[in-house]
């Protein structure tokens, strides 16, 4: 911990290492081998070192015994090889990971190809890809949304949810449907897949996509007047989330970059492939 010890003591991270604890009580890593055994320590997967957004990182986080975060501390802190777990305490694979320091995509690497055609849709806040989704899903698609998912179980939208415990869950919930497309058996069961996220940067896109190995990524990118005037929309018909969207929606255009291969989805709904 060293110099960065004091963010240890603060209430914010005690109130974070419990949710953690609470929401998965067992150590990962004994979980991929056969064993249970008691969780006591909150671990960061990949070191902070003084990152305070990767430090209050849900993802970033898992529940291990003393033993196995000594062990994994060791590793990570000389950059060898990880074991990747799920944020839901259960393996995902089984297979070592190369994960070097600071690596800014390592909450991403347990994701494998899905086994049945997928589409990532991507845009700022209101910019229409659930819409989007909703005219285009064939009529057996899964689809993947954290806004579907916390509406579902908590019945509110996931930029409402304040408290830890339940972003923990609507996060695992939602890698539990990524898994779900990892397998054999999703041919029997979905035609397609939609996976729904922000991710404005192109490094985000084609880390995700080189994990998951979509067949289409479809940027929806209406502009961001048009995103903000659609956010006052809502706000006049009851949405409470304005104000975070307009800067979500103004961060979101000042990050996105296009990236070749990606559909691009523009103002006047016209598809474009960059």
């Amino acid at each position: 911990m060293g110099q960065h010890q004091h963010l240890y003591n603060k209430a914010a991270w005690r109130k974070l290492r419990g949710s953690v604890l609470s929401a998965a009580p067992l150590c990962r890593m004994c979980l991929e081998q056969g064993r249970t055994t008691a969780a006591t320590v909150v671990d960061l997967i990949t070191a902070h070192r003084g990152d305070l957004d990767l430090f209050h990182d849900p993802e970033n986080l898992q529940p291990l015994c003393k033993p196995c975060h000594d062990r994994h501390a060791q590793r990570r802190d000389k950059g060898g090889d990880v074991r990747a777990i799920g944020v839901d305490g259960w393996p995902v694979g089984g297979i070592a990971i190369s994960k070097p320091r600071n690596d800014p995509f390592a909450g991403i690497r347990w994701m494998e190809p899905a086994t049945i055609p997928l589409t990532i849709v991507c845009g700022a806040p209101a910019s229409g890809k659930s819409t989007w989704v909703r005219d285009n899903a064939e009529h057996d698609a899964l689809i993947i949304c954290m806004d579907t998912i916390a509406a579902r179980m908590f019945g509110q939208r996931a930029y409402r949810i304040r408290d830890d415990k339940q972003w923990v869950a609507a996060r695992q919930e939602r890698n539990n449907m990524l898994r779900w497309i990892m397998r054999p058996s999703a041919r029997k069961k979905w035609s397609r897949a939609y996976y729904i996220a922000t991710m404005p940067t192109a490094e985000e896109r084609a880390a995700i996509t080189e994990q998951l190995k979509p067949d289409r990524v479809v940027i929806i990118a209406p502009g961001q007047e048009e995103c903000m005037r659609r956010a006052m929309a809502d706000k006049q018909a009851g949405d409470a989330r304005t104000a975070h969207s307009m800067d979500a929606i103004r961060r979101w255009y000042h990050l996105y970059r296009p990236r070749a291969g990606e559909e691009v989805i523009g103002p006047d709904q016209q598809s474009q492939v960059s």
